[in-house]
This record gives structure tokens, C-alpha cells and sequence, in this order.
């Protein structure tokens, strides 16, 4: 180790283990705080997931379906 990186063994106090045990569980609340947020956006797509799949989609506005809808028409016209 290079002499500027070496740390010299912190004293084994109460002061020190306080300080390490705060600093693990500042650790671990941000990693279980992401692990929520990953759970809560997975719910959340599944959900619009679900949503979607409830609403049927719109009939496509295209060409062919308005000719066919045109035809219809014409057909019902002369049958009247």
C-alpha cells in the first residue's frame, strides 16, 4: 500500500462501533430504499400492463376498412 492510502487500525472504542454500525445501516437503507423503488416499478408496469390489455384497442382507421364500411353502406342503400 502506498504510504498516503495506508490507515492506521481505528481504537476499538464505542465511538467507533457506533460509527461503523451507522454507517452499515446507511448502507443498507439505500440498498433496500432501491430495491423498493425496482419493486414498486415493476408493479407499476405490470399494472399498466394490465390496464392495457382490459381496453380493447381502437378499429384501425385504414383505407381498407373504410372501403369495406363504404360498401356496406352502398349494399344497405340498395337493399332499402
Amino acid at each position: 500500500m502506498w504510504p498516503w492510502t495506508r490507515r492506521e487500525p481505528a481504537e476499538d472504542n464505542l465511538r467507533t462501533r457506533v460509527a461503523d454500525l451507522e454507517a452499515d445501516h446507511r448502507r443498507l437503507r439505500v440498498e433496500w430504499q432501491d430495491i423498493l423503488d425496482r419493486l414498486l416499478r415493476m408493479d407499476e408496469r405490470q399494472r399498466k400492463r394490465a390496464e392495457r390489455a382490459e381496453t380493447p384497442e381502437p378499429p384501425l382507421d385504414t383505407r381498407a376498412a373504410r372501403k369495406a364500411a363504404l360498401r356496406l353502406r352502398v349494399q344497405e342503400q340498395r337493399r332499402a
